[in-house]
Protein backbone atom coordinates (compact mmCIF):
# COMPACT_ATOMS: atom_id res chain seq x y z
CA UNK A 1 0.00 0.00 0.00
CA UNK A 2 2.81 2.49 1.12
CA UNK A 3 4.76 1.29 -1.95
CA UNK A 4 1.56 2.37 -4.24
CA UNK A 5 1.23 5.47 -2.50
CA UNK A 6 4.85 6.83 -2.79
CA UNK A 7 4.67 5.35 -6.79
CA UNK A 8 1.88 7.61 -7.27
CA UNK A 9 3.42 10.27 -5.09
CA UNK A 10 6.20 10.61 -7.43
CA UNK A 11 4.40 10.60 -10.48
CA UNK A 12 2.49 13.22 -9.37
CA UNK A 13 5.40 15.04 -8.68
CA UNK A 14 7.10 14.58 -12.10
CA UNK A 15 3.39 15.84 -13.87
CA UNK A 16 3.98 18.95 -11.70
CA UNK A 17 7.41 19.21 -12.44
CA UNK A 18 6.40 18.59 -16.27
CA UNK A 19 3.47 21.09 -16.15
CA UNK A 20 5.98 23.80 -14.60
CA UNK A 21 8.94 22.90 -16.91
CA UNK A 22 6.29 23.79 -20.41
CA UNK A 23 4.95 26.70 -18.55
CA UNK A 24 8.84 28.32 -17.65
CA UNK A 25 9.77 27.56 -21.55
CA UNK A 26 6.63 29.20 -22.60
CA UNK A 27 6.84 32.23 -20.51
CA UNK A 28 10.62 32.42 -21.69
CA UNK A 29 9.30 32.17 -25.76
CA UNK A 30 6.74 34.89 -24.82
CA UNK A 31 6.48 36.54 -28.27
CA UNK A 32 7.79 40.49 -27.37
CA UNK A 33 7.34 41.87 -31.35
CA UNK A 34 4.99 40.73 -33.92
CA UNK A 35 6.22 42.10 -37.22
CA UNK A 36 3.42 42.77 -39.89
CA UNK A 37 4.51 42.71 -43.67
CA UNK A 38 1.98 42.94 -46.24
CA UNK A 39 3.37 41.05 -49.63
CA UNK A 40 2.65 42.24 -53.07
CA UNK A 41 4.36 41.71 -56.11
CA UNK A 42 8.31 42.25 -54.28
CA UNK A 43 9.94 39.37 -55.22
CA UNK A 44 13.16 41.34 -56.40
CA UNK A 45 13.38 42.31 -52.93
CA UNK A 46 12.06 40.37 -50.18
CA UNK A 47 14.11 38.10 -49.52
CA UNK A 48 16.49 41.23 -48.26
CA UNK A 49 13.49 41.95 -45.96
CA UNK A 50 12.88 39.02 -44.62
CA UNK A 51 16.85 37.93 -43.89
CA UNK A 52 16.90 41.66 -41.87
CA UNK A 53 14.06 39.92 -39.77
CA UNK A 54 15.66 36.57 -39.18
CA UNK A 55 18.95 38.27 -38.25
CA UNK A 56 17.20 40.63 -35.65
CA UNK A 57 18.89 40.41 -32.15
CA UNK A 58 15.94 40.61 -30.46
CA UNK A 59 14.91 36.66 -30.45
CA UNK A 60 11.72 36.31 -28.83
CA UNK A 61 9.33 37.68 -32.36
CA UNK A 62 7.22 36.18 -34.53
CA UNK A 63 7.03 37.40 -38.65
CA UNK A 64 3.29 37.70 -39.76
CA UNK A 65 4.15 37.81 -43.85
CA UNK A 66 0.90 38.07 -45.50
CA UNK A 67 0.72 37.52 -49.54
CA UNK A 68 -1.44 40.19 -50.59
CA UNK A 69 -2.64 38.11 -54.13
CA UNK A 70 0.72 38.15 -55.67
CA UNK A 71 1.50 37.37 -59.21
CA UNK A 72 4.90 36.72 -58.93
CA UNK A 73 7.22 34.17 -56.46
CA UNK A 74 6.75 35.69 -53.59
CA UNK A 75 4.81 33.41 -51.73
CA UNK A 76 7.47 31.13 -52.31
CA UNK A 77 9.92 33.03 -50.88
CA UNK A 78 7.99 33.40 -47.78
CA UNK A 79 7.50 29.44 -47.64
CA UNK A 80 11.19 29.07 -47.78
CA UNK A 81 11.45 31.44 -44.58
CA UNK A 82 9.16 30.04 -42.61
CA UNK A 83 10.47 26.36 -43.25
CA UNK A 84 13.83 27.62 -41.90
CA UNK A 85 12.45 29.72 -39.38
CA UNK A 86 9.39 28.81 -37.04
CA UNK A 87 9.12 32.59 -36.29
CA UNK A 88 7.96 32.85 -39.72
CA UNK A 89 4.15 32.80 -40.07
CA UNK A 90 2.80 33.27 -43.62
CA UNK A 91 -0.44 33.43 -45.64
CA UNK A 92 -1.72 34.10 -48.43
CA UNK A 93 -5.06 35.57 -49.49
CA UNK A 94 -6.79 37.38 -52.47
CA UNK A 95 -5.60 40.84 -53.26
CA UNK A 96 -7.59 43.42 -50.88
CA UNK A 97 -5.20 46.29 -50.16
CA UNK A 98 -2.68 46.96 -47.94
CA UNK A 99 -5.13 48.14 -45.21
CA UNK A 100 -6.68 45.22 -44.95
CA UNK A 101 -3.85 43.33 -45.21
CA UNK A 102 -2.46 44.89 -42.26
CA UNK A 103 -5.61 44.77 -40.26
CA UNK A 104 -5.35 40.70 -40.80
CA UNK A 105 -2.01 40.81 -39.39
CA UNK A 106 -2.99 42.90 -35.83
CA UNK A 107 -5.58 40.53 -35.49
CA UNK A 108 -3.30 37.43 -35.53
CA UNK A 109 -0.28 38.84 -34.00
CA UNK A 110 0.16 37.41 -30.45
CA UNK A 111 3.30 40.08 -29.46
CA UNK A 112 3.50 42.51 -26.17
CA UNK A 113 3.96 45.21 -29.16
CA UNK A 114 3.12 45.48 -33.08
CA UNK A 115 5.82 46.77 -36.05
CA UNK A 116 5.51 46.91 -39.40
CA UNK A 117 7.99 46.33 -42.27
CA UNK A 118 6.83 46.97 -45.67
CA UNK A 119 8.36 44.11 -48.01
CA UNK A 120 10.62 46.14 -50.24
CA UNK A 121 12.17 47.51 -46.80
CA UNK A 122 14.54 46.25 -44.39
CA UNK A 123 15.78 47.03 -40.99
CA UNK A 124 19.20 47.29 -39.05
CA UNK A 125 19.79 43.90 -36.89
CA UNK A 126 19.19 45.37 -34.06
CA UNK A 127 16.12 47.87 -35.21
CA UNK A 128 13.29 46.39 -33.03
CA UNK A 129 15.68 45.40 -29.49
CA UNK A 130 16.23 49.32 -29.96
CA UNK A 131 12.56 50.33 -30.17
CA UNK A 132 11.41 47.50 -27.95
CA UNK A 133 14.38 48.10 -24.91
CA UNK A 134 13.00 51.62 -25.02
CA UNK A 135 9.36 51.18 -24.79
CA UNK A 136 9.78 48.87 -21.90
CA UNK A 137 12.03 51.09 -19.67
CA UNK A 138 9.23 53.81 -19.85
CA UNK A 139 6.22 51.40 -20.15
CA UNK A 140 5.18 53.49 -22.85
CA UNK A 141 2.54 52.66 -25.49
CA UNK A 142 4.53 53.58 -28.82
CA UNK A 143 8.24 53.90 -28.96
CA UNK A 144 9.54 55.80 -32.54
CA UNK A 145 12.70 55.36 -34.17
CA UNK A 146 14.54 58.57 -35.69
CA UNK A 147 16.44 56.75 -37.93
CA UNK A 148 14.93 56.41 -40.84
CA UNK A 149 16.89 56.27 -44.44
CA UNK A 150 15.49 56.54 -47.93
CA UNK A 151 17.48 54.44 -50.28
CA UNK A 152 16.77 56.05 -54.31
CA UNK A 153 19.28 54.71 -56.99
CA UNK A 154 21.31 52.47 -54.68
CA UNK A 155 22.17 55.44 -52.32
CA UNK A 156 20.63 56.18 -49.20
CA UNK A 157 20.00 59.57 -47.29
CA UNK A 158 19.22 60.17 -44.12
CA UNK A 159 14.95 61.94 -43.97
CA UNK A 160 14.56 64.83 -41.76
CA UNK A 161 11.70 64.46 -39.64
CA UNK A 162 9.49 65.79 -37.20
CA UNK A 163 10.60 63.70 -34.37
CA UNK A 164 14.06 65.19 -35.15
CA UNK A 165 13.53 68.06 -32.33
CA UNK A 166 13.24 65.20 -29.65
CA UNK A 167 15.54 62.76 -30.38
CA UNK A 168 17.54 63.59 -27.44
CA UNK A 169 13.96 63.20 -25.00
CA UNK A 170 13.29 59.85 -23.11
CA UNK A 171 10.03 60.68 -22.70
CA UNK A 172 7.90 63.03 -25.02
CA UNK A 173 5.91 65.40 -23.44
CA UNK A 174 4.40 67.03 -26.66
CA UNK A 175 3.49 63.93 -29.36
CA UNK A 176 1.20 65.86 -31.45
CA UNK A 177 4.17 66.22 -33.59
CA UNK A 178 2.76 62.61 -34.77
CA UNK A 179 -0.15 64.84 -36.33
CA UNK A 180 2.48 66.81 -38.58
CA UNK A 181 4.63 63.35 -39.50
CA UNK A 182 3.52 61.82 -43.27
CA UNK A 183 1.72 58.76 -41.38
CA UNK A 184 4.48 56.02 -41.83
CA UNK A 185 3.48 53.31 -39.76
CA UNK A 186 6.74 51.62 -40.26
CA UNK A 187 9.19 53.67 -37.72
CA UNK A 188 6.91 53.00 -35.26
CA UNK A 189 6.09 49.63 -32.67
CA UNK A 190 2.66 49.69 -30.60
CA UNK A 191 1.78 47.92 -27.87
CA UNK A 192 -1.21 46.04 -29.26
CA UNK A 193 -3.45 46.34 -26.09
CA UNK A 194 -3.79 50.14 -26.73
CA UNK A 195 -4.30 49.88 -29.98
CA UNK A 196 -7.09 47.01 -29.30
CA UNK A 197 -8.01 49.41 -26.31
CA UNK A 198 -9.16 51.77 -28.76
CA UNK A 199 -10.04 50.09 -31.45
CA UNK A 200 -7.32 51.51 -33.53
CA UNK A 201 -6.64 50.05 -37.07
CA UNK A 202 -5.94 50.90 -40.79
CA UNK A 203 -8.70 51.97 -43.02
CA UNK A 204 -9.69 49.66 -45.63
CA UNK A 205 -10.25 51.74 -48.85
CA UNK A 206 -7.01 50.52 -50.60
CA UNK A 207 -4.12 52.56 -50.44
CA UNK A 208 -5.64 56.23 -49.87
CA UNK A 209 -5.38 57.15 -46.46
CA UNK A 210 -4.67 53.97 -44.50
CA UNK A 211 -1.66 54.84 -42.51
CA UNK A 212 -2.62 58.46 -41.99
CA UNK A 213 -5.69 57.38 -40.39
CA UNK A 214 -4.01 55.05 -38.24
CA UNK A 215 -0.67 57.11 -36.99
CA UNK A 216 -3.26 60.22 -36.90
CA UNK A 217 -5.55 57.95 -34.08
CA UNK A 218 -2.35 56.76 -32.38
CA UNK A 219 -1.06 60.29 -31.87
CA UNK A 220 -4.77 61.69 -30.66
CA UNK A 221 -5.26 58.73 -28.45
CA UNK A 222 -1.72 57.95 -26.75
CA UNK A 223 -0.24 58.76 -22.98
CA UNK A 224 3.01 57.86 -23.56
CA UNK A 225 5.98 58.12 -26.61
CA UNK A 226 9.31 57.23 -26.26
CA UNK A 227 12.21 57.62 -28.65
CA UNK A 228 14.88 55.19 -29.21
CA UNK A 229 18.49 56.04 -30.08
CA UNK A 230 20.23 53.19 -32.19
CA UNK A 231 17.97 51.30 -34.97
CA UNK A 232 17.28 52.23 -38.71
CA UNK A 233 14.82 51.52 -40.72
CA UNK A 234 15.77 51.99 -44.91
CA UNK A 235 12.39 52.29 -47.27
CA UNK A 236 12.98 51.72 -50.90
CA UNK A 237 11.95 54.44 -53.24
CA UNK A 238 10.75 52.49 -56.64
CA UNK A 239 8.65 52.80 -59.26
CA UNK A 240 5.46 51.71 -58.67
CA UNK A 241 5.83 51.53 -54.52
CA UNK A 242 3.12 52.82 -52.10
CA UNK A 243 5.58 55.03 -51.29
CA UNK A 244 5.83 57.01 -54.46
CA UNK A 245 1.81 56.51 -55.12
CA UNK A 246 -0.08 60.11 -55.00
CA UNK A 247 -3.30 60.71 -56.90
CA UNK A 248 -3.62 64.18 -57.41
CA UNK A 249 -7.22 64.45 -58.57
CA UNK A 250 -10.56 66.17 -56.51
CA UNK A 251 -11.97 62.69 -55.53
CA UNK A 252 -8.78 62.37 -53.74
CA UNK A 253 -9.25 65.61 -52.62
CA UNK A 254 -12.41 65.51 -50.80
CA UNK A 255 -11.74 61.95 -49.67
CA UNK A 256 -8.49 63.52 -47.73
CA UNK A 257 -10.81 66.39 -46.39
CA UNK A 258 -13.55 63.43 -45.30
CA UNK A 259 -11.00 62.35 -43.47
CA UNK A 260 -9.86 65.11 -41.78
CA UNK A 261 -13.52 65.81 -40.51
CA UNK A 262 -13.87 62.42 -39.05
CA UNK A 263 -10.46 63.39 -36.92
CA UNK A 264 -12.10 66.32 -35.52
CA UNK A 265 -14.98 64.24 -34.52
CA UNK A 266 -12.70 62.00 -32.84
CA UNK A 267 -10.77 64.78 -30.97
CA UNK A 268 -14.73 66.79 -30.14
CA UNK A 269 -15.78 63.23 -27.85
CA UNK A 270 -12.56 62.71 -26.52
CA UNK A 271 -12.13 62.62 -23.30
CA UNK A 272 -9.17 64.94 -22.25
CA UNK A 273 -8.49 68.78 -20.68
CA UNK A 274 -9.68 71.59 -23.03
CA UNK A 275 -6.24 72.56 -23.06
CA UNK A 276 -4.98 69.25 -24.90
CA UNK A 277 -7.96 69.02 -27.16
CA UNK A 278 -7.44 72.77 -28.07
CA UNK A 279 -4.22 71.66 -29.14
CA UNK A 280 -4.91 68.53 -31.19
CA UNK A 281 -7.54 71.18 -33.36
CA UNK A 282 -4.77 73.41 -34.05
CA UNK A 283 -2.64 70.58 -35.19
CA UNK A 284 -5.10 69.17 -37.35
CA UNK A 285 -5.80 72.24 -38.52
CA UNK A 286 -2.41 72.84 -39.68
CA UNK A 287 -2.15 69.34 -41.07
CA UNK A 288 -5.71 70.60 -42.78
CA UNK A 289 -4.42 73.22 -44.86
CA UNK A 290 -0.70 71.69 -45.92
CA UNK A 291 -2.61 68.83 -47.20
CA UNK A 292 -5.16 70.98 -49.40
CA UNK A 293 -1.89 73.56 -50.43
CA UNK A 294 -0.33 70.37 -52.29
CA UNK A 295 -3.54 70.75 -54.72
CA UNK A 296 -2.65 74.70 -54.89
CA UNK A 297 -0.91 74.45 -58.28
CA UNK A 298 -3.41 71.38 -59.84
CA UNK A 299 -6.68 73.63 -59.24
CA UNK A 300 -5.03 76.94 -58.92
CA UNK A 301 -7.92 77.82 -62.04
CA UNK A 302 -10.56 75.82 -61.17
CA UNK A 303 -13.05 78.61 -59.30
CA UNK A 304 -15.90 75.72 -58.79
CA UNK A 305 -13.20 73.22 -57.23
CA UNK A 306 -11.57 75.93 -54.99
CA UNK A 307 -15.20 77.18 -54.21
CA UNK A 308 -16.65 73.95 -52.96
CA UNK A 309 -13.26 73.41 -50.85
CA UNK A 310 -13.78 76.35 -49.63
CA UNK A 311 -17.57 75.46 -48.51
CA UNK A 312 -16.60 72.01 -47.20
CA UNK A 313 -13.72 73.80 -44.75
CA UNK A 314 -16.85 76.58 -43.48
CA UNK A 315 -19.16 73.69 -42.91
CA UNK A 316 -16.40 72.20 -40.21
CA UNK A 317 -15.97 75.43 -38.34
CA UNK A 318 -17.91 74.18 -35.26
CA UNK A 319 -15.43 71.33 -35.12
CA UNK A 320 -12.15 73.04 -35.89
CA UNK A 321 -12.41 76.17 -33.54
Amino acid sequence: MIKKFKKEFVAFLIAILGIALASFLFWDKKVKVSVIVPVYNTEMYLEKCLSSLKNQTLKEMEFIVIDDGSTDKSFEIMKKYAKEDKRFRVYSKENEGVGKTRNLGIELAKGEYIGFVDSDDFVSNDYFEELYNSAKKMDAEISVSPNVYMIENNKSKKISRPIDSHRNKEVIDDFSFLISDAGEQWDKIYKKSFLDKYNIRCLEDRVWFEDVWFSTLVAIYAKKVVVAKKGEYYCLLRPGSLSEFWNISEEFLFKGLKLYKDFFVVVKDLDVDEKRRLHLRLKLREKMYMFVSIFKETFDGNENVKNKVNEYILSLEDLVK
